[in-house]
């Protein structure tokens, strides 16, 4: 069913596609339960995306290219994140989730799973130096893919780098690395 550019599901629980000519606030629909895989694909005029307090499941790679997106309000309800989801966003600058949610948190603006050991997504935020959080074991695919900082600090506790965790970072000039042991480099991390 396609309704005001946005193609959805029979039932409309699961957003397939936004066409990339919308613009400006978009609010998705209450019974959203899922955002498929690019489902905002190159959206380059979307300046905010509401989600809808049932939603369950942001799938991979969601909002590549929003790069109007500012910021991004993760509910309570979300299970599951796909890695890569904010490649390309390049005027985003906080990442925020509900302080209920049971799988996600935000530190600073920057998604870390609950625990705050896993680092999945970094906001836009150019010119940044960046020290990563002691604790913190895992840095998830495209963490950073993307991303305007300038240098990244790793502490010892980090042993994964997830694919292309630091890719197309072109103003990076300096990783310090803190690690007591080689660890583990995911394809093109």
């Amino acid at each position: 069913m396609v309704e005001d550019g946005i193609l959805y599901n029979a039932d409309q629980s699961q957003l397939l596609v936004c066409l990339p000519y919308k613009t400006g606030a978009l609010t998705i629909k209450d019974n959203v339960r899922v955002l498929s895989d690019n489902a905002f694909y190159n959206c380059t005029g979307l300046t905010s995306i509401i989600l809808p307090s049932q939603l369950q499941y942001i799938s991979l790679a969601v909002f590549v290219g929003c790069s109007s997106l500012t910021t991004l309000n993760i509910p309570a309800s979300v299970l599951s994140i796909g890695y890569g989801s904010i490649t390309g966003c390049t005027n985003l600058q906080s990442i925020t989730v509900d302080a209920d949610n049971e799988n996600y948190t935000s530190v600073g603006g920057v998604l870390y799973n609950k625990d705050k050991t896993t680092l999945l997504a970094f906001p836009n935020k150019a010119g940044t130096v960046i020290q990563i959080p002691d604790g913190t074991t895992s840095i998830e695919a495209y963490a950073f893919c993307m991303t305007g900082i300038l240098e990244v600090d790793i502490p010892a506790s980090v042993t994964r780098l997830g694919t292309n965790a630091m890719s197309y970072c072109s103003q990076l000039t300096k990783i310090s690395v803190h690690a007591k042991k080689p660890y583990t480099l995911d394809e093109n991390a």
